[in-house]
């Protein structure tokens, strides 16, 4: 190690910030504050819940749980990374030509495993060209996310 007891680990504490930073706008005004939290809010409408100032009031046990949920995860973030960075790092020296067909072969099982149907690895592959696409082409994928999770609610009624 370099000599460093925490700054070796900006970069994560810094995602752990931005991620939980973005869902008090989502919880408190029913605004995204990220692409992650725009699924969330999309998982949260499908459930029934409208984020907002009503949320606070209706279903506080609800709120509260994320909350607590937010520093649990936050604490065991801080454990995983302390204790795991360098494994993380060992990861990278891999060749990229040895770790993509791992890569490839672990999400192929996960897209089958779901309904044990062929037709989803295929889906897998088809949607990972459209993502390599869409990355060279500097295509920016956060609109493309809101627009796939709140178009629906902008063009209701």
């Amino acid at each position: 190690m370099d000599g460093c007891l925490f700054g070796c680990h900006r970069p994560e504490a810094a995602a752990q910030g931005a991620g939980t930073g973005a869902t008090l706008p989502m919880i408190t005004l029913g605004i995204p504050g990220s692409p992650t939290m725009a699924v969330i809010m999309g998982g949260l409408l499908i459930m029934g819940l409208q984020p907002g100032p009503m949320l606070f009031k209706e279903h506080a046990d609800f709120v509260w749980g994320l909350i607590g949920s937010i520093w649990v995860a936050t604490i065991l973030g801080v454990v995983i990374v302390m204790a795991f960075a360098p494994l993380f790092a060992a990861i990278l020296r891999i060749k990229f030509s040895v770790l993509m067909p791992i890569i490839i072969y672990v999400c192929a099982i996960g897209a089958y495993a779901v309904n044990n149907r062929m037709i989803d690895i295929y889906y897998m592959l088809i949607f990972g060209v459209i993502g390599y696409l869409f990355k060279k082409l500097d295509y920016p994928i956060a609109p493309m996310v809101l627009a796939l999770v709140l178009g629906s609610m902008a063009e209701s009624p």
